[in-house]
C-alpha cells in the first residue's frame, strides 16, 4: 500500500485531479510547473510508478481559479473514461488540444466537452459520474 499525498492548491483531496491508472500498466499525470508545489506531489507519485515499471503520460496542468467564493483547480485528469471513450475537460484554452491528444494517442475514442463553468463547483466529468445513482428497479 502507498500513500500519495494531497496537492495543496486542491480542495477535494481526489487523486484522480492529477493521477489516473488508463490500463493495467499506463498512468496519466498531470503535469504542472517546475517546482510548484503541486509538481513535486505528482513527481513523487510519478517516481514511484516509473519504480514500479508502469508508464507514464502527462496531461497539462492549469491555474487554479480563484475568485469570489470560488478556489477550483481546473483538470484534464479528471475525464470520464468508459468503454473506450474519453470524455474529456475543455475550458477554452490553448491546453485543450494536447489533453485531446493524449486521450487519443493512448487510444480512446476522445470527446471533448465544455467544463470551464462545472469546474466551479469543485467536480468535472469523473467526479460527477461517481454520483450518479443507479436507477431504480421496477418491480
Amino acid at each position: 500500500c502507498y500513500t500519495v499525498p494531497f496537492l495543496p492548491s486542491e480542495q477535494t483531496f481526489d487523486l484522480d485531479v492529477f493521477l489516473v491508472p488508463v490500463s493495467d500498466t499506463t498512468w496519466i499525470a498531470t503535469r504542472f510547473p517546475h517546482g510548484s508545489e503541486e509538481q513535486k506531489v505528482v513527481k513523487s507519485a510519478v517516481d514511484l510508478l516509473l519504480d514500479l515499471g508502469q508508464n507514464v503520460v502527462y496531461l497539462p496542468g492549469l491555474r487554479p481559479i480563484v475568485h469570489d467564493d470560488v478556489n477550483c483547480l481546473p483538470t484534464y485528469a479528471n475525464a470520464l473514461i468508459v468503454n473506450g471513450i474519453a470524455v474529456v475537460p475543455q475550458y477554452d484554452l490553448p491546453e485543450d488540444m494536447e489533453a485531446i491528444s493524449v486521450f487519443s494517442n493512448l487510444g480512446f475514442e476522445t470527446h471533448g466537452v465544455f467544463a470551464g463553468t462545472i469546474v466551479e463547483s469543485n467536480a468535472v466529468f469523473h467526479c460527477i459520474s461517481r454520483l450518479v445513482p443507479s436507477p431504480q428497479s421496477s418491480s
